[in-house]
């Protein structure tokens, strides 16, 4: 897991490698906490971002604008109509993580940090459908030309670069919590090979004994 891409930016320069492992984890831990049981909406946004930032500036967890708030409702609204996108497809998934982005790029909540609160928010989102997002498959360039189009009201590349860097259910791969994103509901590879590999014996077994049951 590379540590310091997942550190903001305006951490990286004043800490060493320690430091940054150590304000990483506490960070993480604050943050899972915190958003634990909060709809996928302002609050939790609001919430992430408090925690990321409350001990470096006094707008941590404000947003920059008032009518912010009321725009991010309708988007909460939609990712609860889908029961918060619990056991949703790749498809569902996909298309809700591209509207979702979308809505955070015109929004633009806060002053600072939200290429990364949106990618943990992303993450987050993906991970309660079961499934997680491997960022570092993204090629150069791509998240920024994705928000521009976002913004133009284009919305392929976003759905493309999504369901190239989706991980299926139950695969994921070593980095699959890269910008804090959860992966408690995914199996490793390994794993994942591991219990194909006995399931695919087991039916083995069971077909030999079908054929010696027909032979007395």
């Amino acid at each position: 897991m590379d540590i310091e891409s997942n550190v903001p930016q305006h951490d990286r320069a004043k800490l060493s490698d320690k430091k940054i492992k150590r304000v990483l984890a506490m960070r993480i831990g604050g943050i899972d906490k915190a958003v634990a049981g909060l709809p996928f909406g302002k609050d939790r946004l609001a919430m992430m971002h408090f925690q990321l930032n409350k001990d470096m500036m006094t707008s941590a967890g404000k947003f920059r604008d008032p009518d912010i708030p009321r725009f991010l409702d309708r988007m909460e609204e939609r990712i609860e109509d889908k029961n918060g996108l619990k056991g949703a497809s790749q498809y569902e998934t996909v298309t809700e993580l591209t509207n979702s982005l979308s809505d955070l790029v015109r929004t633009h909540p806060f002053d600072t940090e939200n290429d990364w609160i949106a990618k943990r928010f992303l993450s987050d989102l993906t991970a309660e459908a079961g499934h997680a997002i491997d960022w570092k498959a993204t090629k150069p360039g791509e998240w920024k030309q994705v928000k521009q189009d976002l913004k133009d009201g284009k919305k392929q590349a976003a759905t493309s670069m999504f369901h190239r860097i989706f991980q299926e259910r139950g695969i994921t791969v070593e980095h699959g919590q890269s910008i804090m994103g959860s992966t408690k509901h995914a199996l490793s590879s390994d794993k994942a090979s591991t219990i194909a590999q006995n399931l695919k014996e087991k039916k083995s077994l069971k077909k030999e004994k079908g054929r010696e049951g027909l032979h007395p």
